[in-house]
């Protein structure tokens, strides 16, 4: 995949940044109209933050997510409410991550790969 592909492939959120009951909620509206939802995995951020590396291991991530979801559940379609996975780079050693049911804990990681490690079942 090219860069573009890469970008395309992705779910890219707008709203709902931060911690807060407000954040969350304007996720959820962000996210609930099920003709929009491509991916269980939101990418929040513009898309020229992430490198090259980073989208690779996103669309992977993002797709291979997904799919657990359907296959778990039997279902045809990402009911993305309390199991949305949202992502952001702040920075280079910053990454923000979170289920939407989270409302306390750590929710900072030092690298994409400890970001996507905390949704892996163990």
């Amino acid at each position: 995949m090219n860069r573009q592909e890469m970008i395309d492939a992705l779910f890219w959120g707008r709203g709902g940044g931060g911690y807060g009951p407000c954040a969350v909620g304007g996720q959820m509206v962000m996210t609930l109209r099920a003709d929009k939802v491509k991916s269980l995995v939101v990418i929040k951020g513009a898309p020229d933050t992430y490198t090259d590396d980073e989208l690779a291991k996103l669309v992977e991530f993002s797709s291979r997510k997904s799919q657990e979801y359907l296959n778990m559940f039997r279902c045809s379609y990402v009911d993305t409410g309390a199991n949305l996975i949202i992502i952001e780079k702040l920075a280079a050693d910053y990454w923000i991550r979170k289920r939407m049911t989270w409302t306390v804990g750590c929710m900072a990681s030092t690298s994409l790969a400890d970001a996507m490690q905390a949704f892996e079942r163990k």
